[in-house]
C-alpha cells in the first residue's frame, strides 16, 4: 500500500482590478486601459473603472472570462 494525496478541490480567489486611465483618482491603480486589465483578468474576477476617458474598444472573449464583472466605481 502506497498512500497518496488527492486534490479535493480547486478554489481560484476571485480578484479586483482597478483601472485609472491617468491613476489620479487611484495612484496604486493596477492598469491604465479596460482592455489591458480584461486580458489579465480571471473567471469571476471583478473590474473597477474609475472615471477619465477611455478611447477603446474593450473584447471580451473566451470561457477564461466567465463571471467577469466589468463595472464602474461612480454613477454615470
Amino acid at each position: 500500500f502506497r498512500p497518496q494525496m488527492e486534490r479535493l478541490e480547486v478554489r481560484a480567489v476571485p480578484a479586483t482590478l482597478l483601472v485609472d486611465d491617468d491613476k489620479r483618482d487611484r495612484p496604486n491603480a493596477d492598469y491604465t486601459t479596460i482592455q489591458e486589465a480584461v486580458d489579465a483578468a480571471g473567471p469571476n474576477d471583478q473590474i473597477l473603472v474609475y472615471p477619465g476617458t477611455y478611447s477603446e474598444q474593450v473584447v471580451i472573449a473566451g470561457e477564461d472570462k466567465d463571471g467577469l464583472t466589468l463595472r464602474s466605481v461612480r454613477r454615470w
